[in-house]
């Protein structure tokens, strides 16, 4: 079996607040081959954004909405759109977007249910 396309998909919700539900606002999907993370949001469907690891600081991304490949195969990422961190005592990516004055956090495990108790017991 070719692990490379293998595709996991996560949450991407809007707060981390204990007191009140979250609302899901879109997903994002990571291949096993690639190290960044394809990002949809229902507020821009259709849009696919880019986060990608920074190469110099790890824990921190940055967020495009363009994406090319170059004749080896290889993405080439542009138009920067924000930033991201990964907060790793919630094992989340907080993203940043200026542009729609929003921060949403990228839930890094896929399953729904360990989501929930981890809201909970933090």
């Amino acid at each position: 079996m070719n692990t490379q396309n293998l595709e996991k998909r996560h949450l991407v919700i809007s707060h981390l607040e204990n007191d009140r539900p979250f609302r899901i606002v879109g997903s994002a999907n990571k291949k096993e081959s690639e190290s960044h993370y394809t990002l949809f949001l229902r507020i821009l469907p259709g849009i696919p954004f880019h986060v990608v690891p920074h190469r110099d600081r790890l824990g921190e991304y940055l967020v495009f909405s363009g994406k090319k490949k170059k004749a080896d195969g290889s993405p080439t990422f542009f138009c920067k759109v924000g930033s991201a961190i990964q907060l790793f005592d919630k094992n989340v990516i907080e993203i940043h977007l200026p542009d729609l004055r929003q921060v949403y956090y990228l839930k890094l495990d896929p399953n729904i249910q360990s989501l929930s108790e981890s809201l909970k017991a933090a």
